[in-house]
């Protein structure tokens, strides 16, 4: 069997190390909020609010990858706002002041923990951002390596969710060394700086060889941003198609169309010229949005001439 493209495991590598990201801050999210910020009860609000974020911001993010800038760009921006997220909790764990005096105690209204505070809401909000941008992405970019009815795209599937798996297993080992307590709340931020780190480097290392391995069997580029000339040309080819009853894809230049009748040649089949204009003009098969107002036909006194019909 022949190997997956290279572009599978640079997929791979990502996706593992932005689910380590993830899933290393969200172990020590809640753990990280009850040491210093919120009761129980409000840090599971916070926390809950933040995971249907997660889940529901994808919608958005495929829809302007979709739309407007590719699946390349969109991991992108969602992999540096994830980044940019991690790096404002670690910056929130290294303002944070312990603000609770014994185990299970109530928290001191007068530690002033605000800044601490507004940049975890700002990192968490950056997160969900950047998730909505990268999550929906990159695993629709898996299939597109492969030719459409390739019996490897199963096997890629599987390798590509076992780096998710596995980010998913050891960002809580690694990431909880660090957990902190309500004495010391401080030392969550090397949790949170892990996670920045890893998720920088992923991003770094897409950045570099997207280009060289993210590509179809043939060579193209896949994940860019959709063209609208290309839009435009599609839906005309697709009218052709369709006025014409075609059963393939027709390729035509609907904008430069052009018909050349030999004089012979109608004279051989006793054709009328004008017929033959107002029954070309009845023809055509460019939609109206394409169309443009034809020169005149044009008779040159010469017997051999030639009738140009369409030319711009």
């Amino acid at each position: 069997m022949n190997s997956h493209p290279k572009g599978l495991y640079l997929l791979f590598v990502t996706e593992m190390s932005e689910r380590f990201s993830y899933y290393g801050m969200r172990a020590l999210l809640t753990l990280y909020m009850v040491a210093a910020l919120f009761t129980m009860t409000r840090a599971a609000e916070v926390y809950g609010t933040f995971t249907s974020l997660v889940y529901l911001t994808p919608l958005i993010g495929g829809y302007i990858a979709d739309r407007f800038w590719g699946n390349r760009r969109s991991i992108l921006t969602g992999g540096i706002c994830m980044a940019v997220g991690q790096f404002l909790m670690f910056l929130s764990a290294c303002f944070i002041q312990p603000s609770i005096h014994a185990e299970g105690g109530a928290i001191d209204p007068t530690v002033d923990n605000t800044l601490a505070l507004w940049l975890m809401v700002c990192g968490l909000g950056m997160l969900v951002i950047g998730n909505g941008l990268f999550k929906p992405n990159i695993a629709t970019m898996v299939g597109d390596l492969y030719p459409q009815d390739d019996r490897r795209k199963d096997a890629a599937f599987t390798i590509f969710y076992m780096g998710v798996n596995i980010g998913a297993l050891l960002a809580p080992l690694v990431c909880g060394i660090f957990e902190g307590s309500f004495q010391d709340p401080g030392r969550f931020r090397w949790g949170f700086l892990i996670a920045c780190i890893v998720i920088t480097l992923s991003m770094v290392i897409f950045s570099l060889f997207k280009s060289q391995f993210l590509v179809t069997p043939d060579g193209r580029q896949i994940g860019l941003a959709p063209s609208r000339r290309a839009d435009i040309k599609q839906q005309a080819n697709d009218y052709i198609a369709s006025r014409l009853g075609a059963t393939k894809p027709v390729v035509a230049d609907v904008m430069n169309f052009r018909v050349f009748l030999d004089h012979q040649a109608v004279k051989e089949q006793h054709l009328d010229l004008d017929a033959f204009q107002r029954e070309h003009s009845r023809l055509r098969v460019c939609p109206p949005q394409f169309q443009r107002e034809p020169r005149r036909l044009q008779r040159q006194p010469d017997p051999h001439f030639r009738y140009d019909y369409g030319h711009r």
